[in-house]
Order: structure tokens, then sequence, then C-alpha cells
């Protein structure tokens, strides 16, 4: 009884071993029918959190920011003496997909957004936001 019980497992196993090596072999055909890329660009004067948190109302001035972010899209003069840097960006991202060279898509998305920084009439910041 034990020999047959032994023969019955080995065919076991090897039954599994021959349904795994046809389910890999199969399923090779498909590994490249999946193709997908994106990208994503930055233009402009994109202000990053970590920058962004460094700038505090009250004691950072006009020299920093310039040296940290560069000159600013625009700038405004203030009808008390201060003025308002605003720097701009859009950033555009981009995917595309096909399945079996037959079913594919693709989306596009384009966001814009500014950091605006107000300085007082003596150079120190005294407000900054987002939108």
């Amino acid at each position: 009884m034990q020999a047959a019980s032994t023969g019955e497992n080995a065919m076991n196993r090897t039954t599994a071993a021959v349904c795994a090596t046809l389910l890999v072999a199969a399923s090779l055909p498909l590994s490249g029918c999946i193709y997908g890329r994106s990208s994503t660009s930055i233009s402009g004067n994109f202000v990053g959190q970590g920058t962004y948190n460094k700038i505090e109302v009250g004691s950072t001035d006009e020299a920093w920011v310039k040296t940290a972010l560069g000159s600013p899209n625009r700038q405004t003069q203030l009808a008390d003496g201060g003025s308002l840097w605003t720097y701009s960006y859009s950033r555009s991202e981009e995917s595309r997909g096909t399945f079996l060279w037959l079913i594919g898509g693709s989306s596009r998305e384009r966001t814009e957004g500014s950091t605006h920084i107000e300085f007082d009439e003596l150079g120190v910041v005294r407000d900054t936001w987002r939108d």
C-alpha cells in the first residue's frame, strides 16, 4: 500500500509541474502586449513646498528670496512702497497605454499655479500665499 501511495504522490507532483509549465508558457505571449508610459514636465518658476516653508513673514528679505527662488515672473510695486513678487508655473502630465496593440488610451492634464510673496517698504516679507 505504501508503494502505491508514493507512486500517486509522484504522479500528482508531475501533473502539477506540467500544469504550472503550461500556464507560464501560455502567458508569455501576453507579457509584451501591455505597454504604458507617463511623463511630467514643469515650466516656469515652481516653488517647492520645502522652500516655501522656509520663507518667514517678518524676517525673510528680498535678497534671500531672490537667491533661493531667482527672479520672479512678475514684480508689482504697491502704493504703500512695498512690492509683490509672483512666481508662476505650469505642470503637464501625459499618460499613454495600450493592450494587445489594439486597445489604447491616453490622458493629458495641465495645471497652473503661482506663489505670491509680498514685501513691505523695507524689503521684508509681509505675506505669502499660493494659488
